[in-house]
């Protein structure tokens, strides 16, 4: 009898910290950039506040980076949203084609507007709000909405579309940004009165301009859209492997096996190869997604 095993890789307890440049823009220094951007307050609009983060920059990779780091800086994922069995709320419009783009700018800024004052969000308005700051700079950008994976069982099952992030077009080529992930996470939910959920800030670089080819090991468009890969269809991503944590996502090249669903026999021996292109570590993990093994 055949049975199906999923698997993770664990890569952690590094005796250095490294991290890893993922794009062209590698070798350029944003900490100035970074700094500045973190010292600029929200008052008198979005608009203002986007120039002033803006206008001290001649390249458009410098304003975007200017203008991830205030979101990721400033917003805080909604925790408390996670308790809520409900959908989140986007727009909608039966009325004529011109009447509905005259409504959605409306409602896109009341939107946004509404995030920016309570310094709160989900996915949704990330990506909105950093679409809406790049438009205001000149700056390419889509919102993609698709699937993504951040738990081991994920693996070999059908996923809904659950998650929201952006592409930048700079210099004719796209970079992908997750400044939801980017910025932290809601790390454990706890029972008081009632569940409550503790936003942790912690921001992560590798969400940052990250390449097509590391981006699907847990990120996949829904409708296909910049879909770069051929034959990496949404079934082929839901099968994929599960890379636990940021070290194992930039470090490990996995040749072999090519998916994270194996079959085997009881008795079978299974094998895997993969590169490894970060610093020493003291331990690496492969496990499978079963709790019993």
């Amino acid at each position: 009898m055949k049975y199906k095993l999923g698997y993770l890789l664990l890569a952690f307890i590094f005796f250095i910290s490294y991290v890893r440049s993922q794009d062209k823009f590698s070798q350029l220094d944003f900490s100035s950039i970074d700094s500045f951007a973190r010292t600029v307050k929200y008052k008198n609009g979005l608009i203002p506040m986007t120039n002033i983060l803006t206008q001290n920059y001649s390249q458009p990779i410098e304003k975007l980076r200017s203008i991830f780091i205030w979101i990721t800086e400033n917003i805080k994922y909604d925790c408390g949203f996670l308790n809520k069995d409900e959908e989140p709320k986007g727009f909608e419009c039966e009325d004529d084609s011109i009447t509905c783009a005259f409504k959605f700018k409306e409602w896109e800024m009341k939107y946004i507007s509404k995030v920016l004052k309570k310094k709160k969000a989900i996915c949704q308005g990330y990506s909105m709000l950093l679409k809406k700051m790049c438009d205001l700079s000149g700056i390419q950008c889509e919102i993609i909405s698709g699937y993504i994976k951040n738990k081991p069982y994920q693996i070999g099952i059908p996923l809904s579309v659950t998650h929201a992030w952006n592409a930048v077009r700079i210099d004719s080529l796209y970079f992908f940004l997750d400044a939801t992930w980017a910025a932290g996470y809601c790390p454990q939910c706890v029972f008081e009165s009632e569940f409550y959920c503790k936003y942790k800030k912690h921001y992560n670089n590798y969400y940052w301009l990250t390449p097509y080819e590391k981006l699907i090991r847990n990120h996949y468009p829904a409708n296909g859209k910049l879909q770069m890969i051929p034959n990496y269809t949404k079934e082929v991503f839901f099968d994929n492997m599960y890379f636990y944590g940021q070290y194992a996502l930039e470090n490990i090249n996995v040749i072999s096996p090519t998916t994270g669903v194996i079959e085997a026999k009881v008795g079978d021996t299974i094998h895997f190869k993969f590169t490894y292109a970060g610093p020493q570590i003291e331990k690496l993990q492969v496990n499978t997604n079963i709790w019993k093994n």
